[in-house]
């Protein structure tokens, strides 16, 4: 997969399509409850909400986002050192391919990793990552010292490991560089309140 992939190289439609998986202007979604899902709160001690949005794509709701950190909250320059989780709630059905092809075209914009590694992550991100459907959950959670944990509706579904895919992964919505300025405003919206929390 040429993990390097323009937008000139495809239709804007087609390319719009397969960011809004992962990226595009998050608007502040309708607040849920703070209850902290089982996958997060057996594997975070003290999880906390850093902060929520929710995607619209032309009008469209595609999924709601949430960050969930420890009580310290997120420190964006060392995201694969610290418990932190992202979960995407879908309206939509997406390939998981799309999914893929999205994150990895976005960290070699971002540019984290040498050729050969953004080729192993995106084959492992496309090993990895199912097709999803409306209700679907997909988490994406940092485990320090190992890597990324992945989970569909509550199920491990793998994990890929190493702290720099970490950092690239969550980079996609965390770096100040993101695509998506509104989606990182609203997802640290409340880690700043945590205690030692930054932006």
């Amino acid at each position: 997969m040429n993990v390097t992939l323009s937008l000139s190289r495809r239709p804007l439609a087609v390319w719009l399509i397969s960011l809004a998986c992962w990226l595009a202007v998050i608007a502040p979604g309708t607040a849920r409850a703070d209850a902290v899902p089982a996958t997060i709160s057996t594997r975070i001690d003290d999880a906390r909400l850093a902060g929520e949005g929710e995607l619209r794509w032309l009008g469209l709701r595609v999924y709601a986002a949430q960050l969930w950190s420890g009580p310290a909250g997120v420190k964006t320059d060392r995201l694969s050192g610290q418990p932190i989780a992202l979960e995407l709630r879908y309206f939509t059905s997406l390939k998981g391919s799309t999914i893929a092809e999205s994150s990895a075209s976005e960290i070699a914009r971002l540019g984290f990793g040498d050729a050969a590694q953004r080729e192993r992550w995106s084959a492992q991100m496309a090993a990895v990552f199912p097709n999803v459907s409306r209700g679907d959950r997909l988490v994406g959670m940092v485990e320090p010292g190992r890597g990324t944990r992945f989970f569909h509706n509550d199920k491990p579904i793998g994990l890929i490991e190493g702290n720099e895919f970490a950092q690239a992964f969550f980079s996609i919505w965390l770096d100040e560089r993101t695509q998506a300025p509104s989606l990182r405003e609203s997802v640290l919206r409340r880690s700043a309140t945590l205690a030692g929390g930054t932006r």
